[in-house]
C-alpha cells in the first residue's frame, strides 16, 4: 500500500463491488468525494455509474473533476449533490471533525444504510493508537489539534453507540505512514468496515 489508500485498495473493495453487481437497488453514497476519484474507479470496474451518487460540500470540486478526467455529465452520469452531511436530515473525512460531530456523523449515515445483511459503510481516515488529539503538522512551522479515534474506540463508536450492540460487524485496523509532505512527520490511519448482520 502507498502513502494514501484509494478504494481499490481497501480490504472491503471487491466484496463492495459484487454488491454493486448483485444488487440491482445498490447504492454506493461517496461522501466527501472531492473530484470524484474514487466514485470514477469504482464504476470503472464495473459499479453500476446510475446507482452512484456523490457529495462534497464544494461543487466545484466536481467540476474540476469532470476537466480533470476530461469527462462531462453525459459520459459520467454519477448523480453528484453538494451538501454539508452534518445539515442533512462517509473517502477520508471523519478527522475533519471532532468527537461529538463524529457521532453525529455516523448516525447519519447509519441512516442512510440499507438493512439488508451485508449492507456496508467503509472507509479510511486519521487515527491514533490511543483515542486523543493529534497536533496535525499544516507546514513546518503551523500545526492543526484533530481528534482522532483508536481502533478500540472506533469498533465501540459503532457497535453500540450508533448502531445496537450485535446488529453489525465492525472491521478496524490502523496503519502507519511517512507522511511525504513533511519532513520526518508520521500519520496513522484507521482503515474499516461496517456491515450488518
Amino acid at each position: 500500500m502507498g502513502s494514501r489508500l484509494g478504494i481499490s485498495k481497501h480490504p472491503s473493495y471487491q466484496r463492495f463491488l459484487a454488491i454493486g453487481r448483485e444488487r440491482e437497488d445498490a447504492i454506493y453514497l461517496e461522501i466527501g468525494c472531492c473530484f470524484g476519484n474514487d466514485a470514477r474507479k469504482a464504476v470503472a470496474d464495473g459499479f453500476p455509474v446510475h446507482q452512484v451518487i456523490a457529495t462534497d460540500l464544494h461543487s466545484d470540486f466536481w467540476s474540476l473533476g469532470h476537466k480533470l478526467f476530461k469527462s462531462t455529465p453525459d459520459s459520467f452520469p454519477a448523480r453528484f449533490i453538494a451538501a454539508d452531511m452534518l445539515h442533512l436530515t462517509d473517502s477520508a473525512f471523519f478527522h475533519l471533525f471532532d468527537e461529538e460531530q463524529q457521532l453525529q456523523l455516523g448516525k447519519i449515515m447509519a441512516r442512510l444504510l440499507s438493512s439488508t445483511p451485508g449492507s456496508m459503510i467503509f472507509g479510511t481516515h486519521i487515527g491514533l493508537p490511543t483515542k486523543g488529539h493529534r497536533e496535525e503538522p499544516i507546514t513546518q512551522a503551523r500545526t492543526r489539534s484533530m481528534f482522532c479515534h483508536s481502533p478500540e474506540t472506533w469498533r465501540s463508536l459503532w457497535d453500540g453507540g450508533i448502531f445496537p450492540k450485535g446488529a453489525i460487524d465492525v472491521e478496524v485496523s490502523l496503519k502507519e505512514f511517512d507522511r511525504p509532505d513533511v519532513a520526518g512527520a508520521e500519520y496513522c490511519i484507521l482503515v474499516w468496515c461496517i456491515t450488518v448482520r
